[in-house]
């Protein structure tokens, strides 16, 4: 594709047919230039616009759908609708356009409808706009990994807030992959993954993998920013929640000379840990040591890392919590 591109290069701009800029169009997608295939796109057509009919399978209608992917593959979908509008202000009969046009405006209305119930605290009508939305996209001829990490990264804070965490943490895994592994993908991007899983993480209660999501962030934001003052101000509060879940530090009041020869003891939360009823307490030691029993053995039975279907590493992380926080509670409730 590179030694196509170099030969096309050698020919004058004026001498270059539609049929040779979609070619080198189609260079540049192949090679995963997805900046020059939207820039030769947008050329090509340029050159080609006219108020004759714009046919189906013709050069500039393959440049605007080569075009509108590439604009999708940037996570641009305004400049991918914009493909298709240029077509319908020549030819507004165009069906094709006007099929694709239609469909995507659709699957981005969609999604900005579900960003306003994610921020209303309606996770469960969220959710089901990400449905309506998936299945939309199926009709579209574009289509990129990028867009679908944004879907993936709205399921991520949707399941998370619905305690759905593995399930979340997976998208969430799927879109921090996509996005960071490819050099076409903006900075602001890449932050925007780690900070929704950093979140994920935080109501998953894994403080250690969260600190690493939002040191990840810091680290891709300008310096001497607003954001990143802002940031900072997250990751320090992460790491005070990191500290305090693993304990073991050592100052003037938790040392062996006090009785703490292990540091400060962890401060957990080994009621939702062991997601036993928040008023337990009000009970008496038989129905407190009964709903123990009975949640500990179902939740080891769930997250034993032999058994666990989903991610190993998580399952391990669960299964050493529960078994921790039924000793704590059993050592309290003697």
């Amino acid at each position: 594709w590179n030694e196509t591109i170099q030969l096309i290069k050698k020919i004058p701009g004026r001498e270059k047919s539609v049929e040779i800029l979609l070619m080198e169009a189609r260079c540049h997608e192949m090679q995963g230039n997805h900046n020059s295939a939207l820039s030769a796109s947008g050329y090509l057509i340029q050159q080609a616009i006219n108020h004759e009919k714009w046919v189906t399978g013709s050069p500039r209608m393959m440049a605007v759908t080569l075009g509108a992917n590439a604009a999708m593959q940037l996570g641009m979908s305004d400049k991918a609708l914009k493909f298709y509008q240029t077509v319908l202000k020549f030819d507004p009969e165009q069906e094709q356009a006007r099929k694709q046009y239609r469909g995507l405006k659709k699957v981005i209305k969609l999604m900005n409808q579900a960003e306003e119930q994610i921020q209303k605290g309606y996770n469960k009508a969220a959710s089901g706009l990400i449905d309506d939305c998936l299945s939309a996209m199926r009709g579209l001829d574009v289509d990129s990994p990028l867009f679908r990490s944004k879907i993936q990264l709205k399921l991520c804070t949707i399941l998370s807030n619905m305690d759905n965490h593995e399930e979340a943490l997976s998208n969430c895994d799927s879109a921090v992959e996509i996005r960071s592994s490819s050099s076409s993908v903006s900075d602001s991007a890449k932050k925007e993954a780690y900070l929704v899983r950093a979140e994920a993480l935080l109501l998953d209660m894994d403080f250690d993998e969260a600190v690493s999501d939002f040191r990840s962030a810091f680290d891709l934001v300008p310096p001497d920013s607003d954001e990143k003052r802002t940031l900072n101000q997250k990751l320090h509060s992460s790491m005070q929640q990191q500290d305090a879940w693993n304990g073991g530090k050592k100052d003037h009041f938790y040392n062996e000379h006090r009785g703490f020869p292990d540091g400060k003891p962890p401060e957990r939360d080994h009621i939702k840990i062991l997601q036993l009823p928040v008023n337990l307490s009000e009970h008496d030691k038989a129905v407190k040591c009964k709903w123990l029993k009975k949640q500990f053995k179902t939740l080891v039975r769930k997250f034993h890392p032999d058994k666990y279907k989903g991610n190993k590493k998580r399952a391990a992380r669960k299964f050493k919590e529960v078994t921790d926080s039924k000793e704590h509670l059993s050592k309290q409730w003697q």
